[in-house]
């Protein structure tokens, strides 16, 4: 049994049991992932996928527990490569960052000019996407960090680690109206034209529901897929933009105003994402502690023991 061999049978499951993709992921050729897949079978005695023709159908009840030791031991394997850079240059490596537009737009700039300086030989990367996909990536083992509010997809190995949070704003221009306005209400936002936020279909606007809930119908003319382009349509008088407030600067954002609107629309708390056994690099523990003050090493470690109790 090799390694290449638990590589090859992880990949297939990873890529939904489709032999040609998960070749091309491993940069080979499709027969020899095959003859790995069938090299192994005859190591162990066991049929690890059911098979129709040259067709993979799905996972024998063994090949379940195989591939979930194969799992484990790869995921060991990565933590004593990491343990051995650790030892070898713990002021070097890697740091794939997984984060949605408004984080690494808006958070990380100030953490990443301080991080660089502190670790000019740490390589880092930033993998760009929904809320969803950024702690998938972490729960895949392609990012070692995810920044973002909650997801709703189920994480068996990912703990959210809470260390801040932000509401939301009513943005507009200068001029417009509801600046005027003493108290801000649903009614008063419903008045006029929308742009929509975050989502690419204005049915799944994450505040449609609480307009809704107020027998309400907002006016949505717009949907933009961040915030630079709302304020930009914005500024155009489009209409007005919900929006979380750090993506506001009055410095920059000259021509437009914000109302807070967090009695409106509450506020969402901010997570760390992190692999519960994967190994954590001295400066990851950094990086997480320039983002916020309160991931320190020793509650980074109790908040991750306290999510492997559950």
């Amino acid at each position: 049994m090799t390694l290449q061999q638990l590589r090859f049978l992880c990949e297939i499951v990873h890529q939904g049991l489709r032999l040609s993709q998960a070749a091309a992921a491993l940069h080979t050729s499709q027969p020899g992932v095959s003859r790995q897949i069938q090299s192994l079978e005859r190591e162990l005695g066991v049929v690890i996928f059911r098979r129709k023709r040259n067709r993979i159908l799905a996972l024998t009840e063994a090949g379940k527990e195989i591939v979930r030791f194969a799992d484990r031991a790869l995921r060991e394997v990565h933590n004593i490569r990491g343990f051995g850079d650790e030892v070898r240059d713990s002021a070097a490596g890697d740091l794939v960052i997984a984060t949605t537009h408004t984080h690494a737009r808006y958070t990380l700039p100030r953490v990443i000019s301080a991080f660089t300086k502190a670790f000019p030989h740490v390589r880092l990367r930033f993998w760009q996407g929904n809320r969803d996909e950024i702690f998938q990536w972490v729960e895949g083992g392609e990012a070692d960090v995810a920044i973002g509010t909650d997801c709703d997809v189920t994480l068996e190995s990912v703990a959210l680690l809470p260390y801040g949070e932000f509401h939301r704003i009513v943005v507009t221009r200068a001029s417009h109206p509801l600046l005027k306005e003493k108290d801000l209400t649903l009614e008063q936002i419903a008045r006029y034209p929308l742009i929509a936020y975050g989502f690419r279909s204005n049915e799944r606007w994450k505040f449609r529901h609480v307009f809704e809930a107020r027998k309400l119908e907002p006016n949505i003319v717009f949907s933009a897929a961040d915030a630079d382009v709302s304020k930009a349509y914005v500024a155009l008088g489009i209409g007005i933009a919900i929006l979380p407030h750090i993506t506001y600067k009055p410095a920059l954002d000259k021509h437009l105003r914000a109302r807070d609107a967090r009695h409106l629309f509450g506020t969402e708390v901010t997570h760390v994402g992190l692999k519960r056994d994967r190994f954590i690099r001295s400066y990851v523990y950094d990086f997480l502690n320039i983002l916020s003050p309160t991931l320190t090493r020793s509650n980074i470690q109790q908040m991750l023991n306290s999510h492997a109790g559950t």
